[in-house]
């Protein structure tokens, strides 16, 4: 490595009075490229100064949250990101507690094995991560035991094969809406997630299974998922299909679904698509035994 930083520094030094040689021969374009290359070669030795290890850019990538696509853009290796929500309600109606909630806490847990192998985890901490146990959701009686509350909101492996055609094998988030991909809290507007992504789309929606994704062309993307599909016998008035989410936890796999999503950036920040869900819905958890 310290050889290589000599070499390097060589090359730029050359560059520089090589550079300053031509100015007074050269024409102007041919000073702005050598000086452009020199910012460049600049710019990778201060990266071997950080250790070879420079910041991911915080952006977002095949359809995920910035934090949840930070694996994606370190060179190898492991990767961690994550986030925290705390939220606070003064209300005006006297007869109403205020309210304050450790809402959730999330952390992304990547490790990219190569160029075109990565896994992507993320870990969900919900309410202080403490859950009522055995009362339905109320509050226990004084000195029942209370149990933490943890879910895998997604855990796969990305076959990074092409800009046009990938693979994901896994746990995996339902491209179906655009909140249950897209679900950080600094990427839509309002504190708490819209109605119709919570309920409706319940959000999060993740399911067991394979998909294949891609970006054709500059602008278009796709998305196509063969998966678990839902519990039949978890459907409620209340909240339609959420209870019916199997979550990858010993998931009834005799019943199966597909879902695809196709998305076009018109222009930056205006982007118009649709998803496309069928499929069986069944009763029982998977291994269940069969009713004779």
């Amino acid at each position: 490595m310290r050889g290589f930083r000599k070499i390097l520094t060589g090359v730029v030094t050359t560059l520089v009075v090589v550079g300053f040689s031509l100015s007074g021969y050269a024409g102007e374009e041919d000073i702005k490229e050598i000086k452009k290359q020199i910012e460049v070669l600049t710019e990778e030795m201060e990266k071997l100064k950080l250790g070879a290890v420079a910041e991911p850019k915080y952006e977002s990538f095949m359809g995920l949250g910035p934090a949840a696509s930070k694996v994606y853009g370190v060179e190898k290796g492991l990767s961690l990101g994550g986030y925290g929500e705390i939220v606070y309600s003064n209300y005006q109606d006297s007869t109403k507690k205020d309210f304050a909630d450790a809402y959730r806490f999330i952390l992304y847990a990547g490790y990219k094995f190569n160029d075109w192998i990565l896994m992507n985890t993320e870990l969900e901490f919900e309410h202080a991560g403490i859950k009522n146990v055995g009362t339905g959701g109320t509050t226990p009686p004084a000195g029942q035991a209370r149990q933490p509350e943890v879910y895998v909101e997604f855990s796969y492996l990305d076959f990074l094969l092409s800009k046009p055609f990938n693979l994901r094998a896994g746990l995996m988030l339902m491209p179906v809406g655009i909140i249950n991909e897209f679900h950080e809290p600094t990427v839509y507007h309002g504190v708490y997630r819209p109605e119709v992504e919570t309920n409706i789309i319940p959000s999060t929606w993740r399911e067991l299974g394979i998909m294949a994704q891609g970006e054709p062309v500059d602008g278009l993307t796709y998305k196509v998922a063969l998966t678990n599909g839902l519990r039949a016998d978890r459907f409620a008035k209340s909240n339609w299909i959420r209870d019916a989410r199997q979550q990858g936890a010993e998931a009834n796999a005799d019943a199966a679904a597909i879902v695809a999503n196709v998305n076009y950036e018109v222009i930056p920040s205006l982007s118009v698509g649709g998803s496309y869900y069928r499929g069986e819905a069944d009763t029982g958890k998977g291994n269940d035994q069969e009713a004779i």
